[in-house]
């Protein structure tokens, strides 16, 4: 699965970032800038390099290039194992990263939502359904019930969920789902794109990958 562009390293970024912290501190204290301002302005360029930005690029970021990046460099961390897995696995890898994260978290929310993800990949629409019943976070019922409908091929079930989707990325994946399955090439392809364009971060490189890889799964 190391089929991925080239990027640098985290620990590469950090020795980079100490580096470059380094000789700025050496100039600000040559410059006799007060030791507690130093202090002040480390800690803030700490924060926002390994903290903020990371958060930033998780869950807000519109750039997938920045975010394939980010994901690349912490591919083997369990909960970036699935996105990185969409992007450059085969079936069983995005099967088994889903396995890692759902042995690792066990919060009901995430338990529930993962395993959906997983009875999709395997086009499990009965596990699916049942799983969206389970949901309580706001349109993840009416999302996954949906999907769970298009793929037992019962559009007409499916359509009826569309008007209780109020986030936009699922409301365009939804109807990208129901699009394929009807062979309207046209408002797939307008619906898919609007799903990607309202997405961010990890989610946002996440539905563009299974777009491009499994269509027929979304």
């Amino acid at each position: 699965m190391e089929n991925h562009p080239k990027t640098m390293s985290n620990t590469m970024q950090t020795v980079l970032f100490i580096v470059i912290g380094g000789i700025l501190v050496a100039l600000l204290s040559f410059l006799d800038v007060p030791k507690g301002i130093v202090l002040v302005l480390v800690l803030l360029a700490s924060t926002l390099m390994f903290t903020a930005y990371p958060m930033f690029l998780i869950y807000k970021s519109n750039s997938l290039p920045a975010i394939e990046k980010y994901i690349i460099r912490n591919r083997k961390k369990v909960f970036f194992s699935y996105a990185y897995a969409l992007a450059y696995g085969r079936e069983e890898d995005i099967e088994r990263a889903l396995g890692l994260i759902l042995k690792k978290h066990k919060q009901k929310e995430m338990q529930t939502i993962y395993q959906a993800n997983l009875a999709l990949h395997q086009k499990d629409h009965q596990k699916l359904l049942q799983l969206a019943t389970e949901m309580t976070k706001p349109d993840y019922q009416p999302y996954y019930s949906g999907l769970a409908y298009a793929l037992s091929g019962q559009l007409q079930e499916a359509k009826m969920y569309v008007n209780e989707i109020q986030t936009p990325w699922m409301l365009h994946s939804l109807k990208a789902s129901i699009a394929i399955r009807e062979d309207h090439v046209d408002t797939y392809e307008s619906e898919k794109e609007k799903a990607i364009e309202n997405a961010r971060g990890i989610q946002k490189y996440s539905i563009y990958h299974r777009f491009e890889k499994l269509p027929g799964k979304l």
